[in-house]
């Protein structure tokens, strides 16, 4: 018998994020590590991840850090968490790959990290607990489902699941493996939340397959396929259709063609080398695959239609497809983007939301899973507020007692003791802002000073005098920061260089050049003429050198 304790460090109230522990007997066993894009207001911020100050107290409790698949929600967070702590990680053969590659892009040697490959016939021992994987269809290969095993029953992490018919092996699901866990007890099931709420959606891919091959044999153009790198379950069936109808494929995008050429190479996209071109040597009869992660694919594709990517055009022959909806944290410059394909009235197809299966677990899903697991505690995962409430009213509909269904938050501890859960306890847990790569972090009071500079914006002023010269050796460098730049042009520019000038020559003609006067002389009429000019406040930030005393 065990004393179990299961907690969130990320993923709760969020789409996004994801980082579960479950600690059994004193081992903790972390289930992904994942970041959230930030939203719009979040300045100079690349991502949001979990904050790991429980982990790192604990670190030497850890057994091994599991990963369900390949996504930036799932993944993002590694780096930062292996710069911190360096445990074992295991995920299938593709996962690893990806995390490989993550990993190398922030310039972290793969030979100093302990990444394992396990596929589903394998069974990791910690002990008296154990720990395995089975496959899962997902949007991305070899998608799984985590079960750990305790001396009082299994604990199954069930993210990012349906059981849709998978499209090709790299996608199938272990119908064996949930098969044996029918047969065993099932402590609890820690399932995801996120599809719930997606009740409108259509129940496979049929309309999908049929718009995008009626679009692709009718198009007498280009066509050009805009979407995440990761969605690799549809861009295989895209790809399949290109190669059928005899166009070449090309990739736009760094990020999102390092992440194709692997699938390719090591055959999990199953595309012939040969129909790959370079947009260098070919320019017509294309399906070019506009791919990448975060607001990549929209940044691309505003590139293109603006005629700034080498080799790359639309015509109005071109074909464009919308295939991926924008990720949360990027909907308003997605948004923006495809503003202006509509404003230029382009060719452009976009796969509505309700036409596409969801590739998460909808309430059908979750039925047919806890029918096969019928477990004794229901612990939903990975979502929004409204999807987590959706799901728990799922389960009181399949007629759980509520008693069963425990509710998890980021911090809140749920525990188990011999089996039955006995209360909660709370562990301290937030968010780290990411500025740059993913191996530093940025302060809750950085991230809201540059909120505050983004309001009130900043000029600064930098200009090198000799007061005894009564001279400007070098003319005032004028930076503008945190405020829309389209409203203070070139003109506006001159004016408060003529400012700097009429306070610098009234300076000059005093008995005493008083460095800190003239600064904040500077800074009031310069303020007053902003606040004239583009009706708003900023600060001024004036820096003045003085080279009274220096040979130049």
């Amino acid at each position: 018998m065990s004393k179990i304790r299961i907690l969130a460090l990320g993923g709760m109230g969020e789409n996004g994020k994801n980082m579960y522990v479950v600690d059994v007997d004193e081992q903790l066993f972390v289930f992904d590590a994942g970041l959230i894009y930030p939203e719009i207001d979040l300045y100079g911020i690349d991502a949001v991840i979990p904050n790991i100050d429980f982990l790192i107290e604990n670190k030497e409790r850890i057994a091994g850090i599991f990963i369900s698949h390949g996504h930036e929600d799932h993944i993002g967070a590694l780096p930062y968490l292996l710069q911190k702590i360096n445990a074992r990680v295991y995920g299938t053969h593709f996962t690893i790959s990806l995390i490989e590659q993550l990993l190398e892009l922030n310039k972290m040697p793969l030979s100093n990290y302990k990444l394992y490959r396990i596929n589903d016939s394998k069974t990791l021992k910690f002990g008296n607990v154990s720990v395995s994987f089975y496959n899962v269809n997902h949007s991305i290969p070899e998608a799984a489902g985590i079960v750990l095993k305790t001396p009082d029953g299994a604990i199954v992490y069930a993210t990012d699941f349906n059981f849709a018919r998978p499209i090709n092996d790299k996608y199938k699901i272990s119908y064996d493996k949930l098969l044996e866990l029918s047969k065993q007890k099932v402590l609890a099931v820690m399932a995801e939340s996120i599809g719930a709420t997606d009740t409108v959606r259509s129940a496979n891919d049929q309309i999908f397959d049929a718009e995008i091959s009626n679009a692709v044999s009718h198009s007498t153009g280009n066509i050009f396929v805009m979407g995440y790198s990761t969605d690799l379950a549809r861009i295989q069936k895209i790809a399949s259709m290109a190669v059928k109808t005899g166009r070449k494929i090309a990739i736009v995008g760094r990020k999102g063609e390092q992440i194709v050429n692997m699938t390719i190479k090591t055959n999990y996209l199953n595309v012939d080398s040969s129909s790959i071109v370079s947009l260098d040597d070919v320019h017509e009869n294309l399906m070019v695959f506009v791919v990448g992660t975060y607001h990549e694919p929209y940044f691309l594709l505003g590139q293109i239609i603006n005629n700034k990517i080498k080799n790359v055009k639309v015509t109005e022959n071109d074909l464009l497809i919308g295939l991926s909806d924008p990720v949360p944290g990027t909907e308003v410059y997605a948004l923006r983007i495809l503003d202006e394909v509509y404003k230029r009235d382009l060719n452009f197809l976009e796969i509505e939301k309700k036409k596409l299966r969801t590739t998460h677990a909808t309430i059908d899903d979750l039925t047919q899973l806890y029918a096969i697991t019928k477990p004794q505690y229901y612990i939903p995962v990975k979502g929004e507020e409204r999807h987590l409430m959706r799901h728990r009213r799922l389960i009181t509909e399949l007629g759980a007692p509520e008693e069963a269904i425990l509710s998890l938050s980021d911090g809140n501890v749920v525990v188990i003791e011999d089996g039955k859960f006995v209360g909660y306890e709370h562990v301290n847990t937030g968010k780290l802002y990411v500025d740059g790569t993913l191996t530093g972090s940025v302060d809750d009071e950085i991230v809201n000073e540059r909120n505050l500079l983004s309001k009130v914006g900043v000029i600064e002023i930098v200009l090198t005098v000799d007061s005894k010269q009564k001279t400007i050796v070098k003319e005032p460098s004028i930076i503008t920061k945190g405020f829309v730049y389209q409203k203070f042009d070139e003109k506006a520019y001159e004016l408060v260089n003529n400012v700097i000038n009429k306070v610098l020559t009234n300076a000059f003609k005093k008995k005493q050049f008083n460095i800190t006067e003239v600064e904040d002389e500077i800074n009031n009429e310069v303020k007053k003429l902003v606040l004239r000019l583009i009706k708003t406040d900023v600060t001024i930030l004036p820096i003045i050198v003085d080279l009274k005393n220096t040979k130049y």
